[in-house]
């Protein structure tokens, strides 16, 4: 066995890729130094039992190429060829003839196999005859939880490198804990259930998110593609990454092969034709506040949800029954050459023009805020995803001293007929550069209840269309409203 440079030697046949966890087990990997001795061969012995395994497993289907990404991509980091081979790993991954995921091969520093033989039985569901007075009747019972724990729950999905493979490969062989499991773009089956999983068990996001996303502008509509898009961001950004400076790069195949198949332009883990709805991020409020750090400024400007480490969230969309109403214009995105397509450089400048809105005050329940003002007008917080919601980057001592500071503002992006929604920005240096350091999102309007009764406190009820609107969210919503009309805009650079 020998390492094949496709570039000299034309392959004759398809290939198979894997997926696996890399663990402190030392091995050797292909480097400048190896990559002569690799072309003459390849010594078995000294490659961890999950390769030596896939290499078996591959031959058993008949297939003659394996790729292994480090063993196939140089892992001189120095040279510069590594970023160079990680952005070709989309397409390697997008045209395997199958992956081979070991989901359950991740004991640190040891050499673990691609499966344990010994927790694998003949894995069959649970077949009960149950007599009923006189009818008898056959039930079978299965674990609702069977796919999560052989497939989504197991340590490999939860590697951020990990879910590009998954998301990109047509075809994948998972070896779980009990049994192995299939996913591909049609369907999810396992050995319990060889044809198919039954209705409610099958995981869809790669068919019913990662097929579709992928599809032209004129297949899937502006807003689907947004609501996909931000499943994928929410995904991913939930996986974790030793090295998060990787945090680009291992995302820059699902972004390319989308931008290759879409009419539109990839900015920075965005998309400029859903850029307001894109830059209506927030940090999930399980992740723990850390204050701005260099190596995450460094890798992505402000506005990106790159900037920062952790389970990215988003407001709801414009829906389908309410016609979007922006309340910014989009005046300028970095350049191509600026941002990077590829996604492995992230920076610019994005340019709007709108309306900024001072944040006068916060009261805080521990770390969230639990009531703010804005231009004399005062919002309470409430859980939910259509509430209001006040969801800060940094630390409290940070907004709160911003704030203090009276260099604390929101923009107005969008609103979606119940919610106005906008990010929260300060200034950097001297006007007209801002960096953003939140997001808020203000509910103005909710649907009748079923019956008349009194309104909250602070809501009050349109006598045209019985909604109930609060007070202070609407008389934010029309200022905001009137001001764009009237051509009352700033001009808001965001870095």
């Amino acid at each position: 066995m020998g390492l094949i440079i496709s570039e000299d030697v034309k392959l004759t046949g398809p290939y198979m890729t894997l997926s696996h966890r890399w663990g402190n087990y030392d091995y050797e990997k292909l480097t400048s130094t190896s990559l002569n001795r690799f072309k003459h061969c390849i010594d078995l012995q000294r490659l961890p039992r999950v390769f030596q395994e896939a290499i078996n497993i591959t031959r058993l289907l008949g297939v003659r190429y394996l790729w292994i990404d480090s063993l196939c991509i140089m892992q001189d980091k120095a040279c510069g060829d590594w970023k160079v081979e990680a952005l070709k790993m989309g397409q390697v991954y997008a045209n395997t003839y199958l992956n081979l995921s070991a989901s359950y091969a991740v004991e640190d520093g040891e050499n673990p196999p691609i499966f344990s033989p010994e927790t694998w039985n003949c894995v069959l569901p649970s077949v009960l005859d149950l007599q009923d007075t006189e009818e008898l009747r056959r039930k079978v019972f299965i674990d609702g939880y069977l796919w999560s724990d052989e497939v989504d729950e197991s340590p490999l999905m939860g590697r951020g490198w990990v879910f590009q493979k998954r998301f990109l490969s047509p075809r994948i062989l998972h070896f779980g804990m009990r049994q192995l499991a299939w996913e591909c773009n049609e369907g999810s089956g396992l050995e319990m259930f060889p044809n198919g999983l039954p209705p409610g068990f099958e995981d869809s996001f790669k068919r019913n998110v990662c097929v579709p996303i992928v599809q032209s502008m004129q297949m899937t509509t502006s807003r689907d593609f947004c609501v996909r898009w931000h499943e994928v961001v929410n995904s991913y950004s939930s996986c974790d990454l030793t090295f998060q400076s990787d945090k680009l790069v291992a995302f820059a195949g699902i972004a390319k092969l989308i931008e290759s198949r879409r009419n539109d332009e990839y900015i920075a883990g965005m998309w400029k034709s859903n850029l307001r709805e894109d830059l209506a991020w927030w940090l999930s409020e399980d992740q723990e506040r850390n204050a701005s750090n260099s190596d995450a400024t460094q890798r992505a400007p402000s506005w990106s949800w790159l900037s920062l480490d952790g389970e990215i969230c988003f407001y709801p969309p414009p829906t389908a029954h309410h016609q979007p109403e922006y309340l910014s214009r989009v005046l300028r995105v970095p350049a191509r050459h600026t941002s990077g397509s590829s996604a492995l450089i992230a920076r610019g400048v994005v340019e709007l023009e709108g309306v900024v809105l001072p944040i006068t005050s916060l009261e805080w329940l521990n770390n969230n805020v639990r009531f703010f003002q804005i231009d004399g007008l005062r919002f309470e917080t409430a859980q939910g995803p259509e509430s209001t919601h006040f969801d800060y980057d940094g630390t409290r001592t940070d907004i709160e001293s911003l704030c203090r500071q009276q260099d604390l503002s929101m923009v107005p992006l969008y609103a979606t007929g119940r919610l106005l929604i906008g990010i929260l920005v300060s200034r950097v240096f001297s006007h007209p550069l801002w960096r953003r350091v939140g997001a808020t999102c203000i509910q103005f309007a909710n649907i009748p209840p079923t019956s008349d009764g009194p309104c909250l406190e602070g809501w009050i009820s349109d006598p045209k269309t019985k909604w109930r609107l609060h007070a202070d969210g609407y008389g934010l919503y029309t200022r905001v409203s009137e001001g764009l009309k009237g051509g009352k805009l700033e001009y808001i650079a965001i870095t």
